[in-house]
């Protein structure tokens, strides 16, 4: 049984007809997807910070007020003057949105990947269904 941690992609999953992962793997898995999200956040952050100061002429600390609370999901603070800010403002939101989403799949998918994979090796122990019965018995 190999438990291989990449550094991007699912592909070091434990499948089906394998043991459960070891602990410290399955932390080390949940550490690298926080990571992942940290670094995926910080670029959104900036990326909002540079828009909402090239397009809706805000100081830089008021463009991180707003990007950082649209990312939360919070929304925006202010109105955002003329129409490059305020196509901005919207798409950006939208984005948050979208993006909130996929770092909270993100960060969950190792646990709920592990508890699929506990859930499948408890029905392999258990042998039978509960309408069967056990090999070696004839009815």
């Amino acid at each position: 049984m190999r438990y291989f941690i990449p550094m991007w992609g699912l592909s070091g999953f434990e499948r089906k007809s394998d043991g459960l992962a070891p602990r410290s793997v399955y932390l080390a898995r949940i550490a690298r997807n926080v990571g992942i999200a940290l670094v995926m956040t910080s670029v959104a952050l900036v990326l909002g910070i540079v828009g909402f100061v090239l397009f809706a002429h805000l100081t830089p600390l008021d463009a991180f007020l707003n990007a950082a609370m649209l990312l939360s999901g919070m929304g925006p603070t202010e109105d955002y003057p003329g129409f490059a800010g305020k196509i901005f403002g919207g798409l950006y939101a939208l984005f948050s949105g979208l993006f909130m989403l996929v770092v909270v799949g993100l960060v969950l998918t190792p646990v709920f990947h592990r508890m699929l994979h506990q859930f499948h090796l408890d029905e392999d122990d258990g042998g039978t269904d509960s309408g069967s019965q056990p090999p070696g018995r004839g009815a």
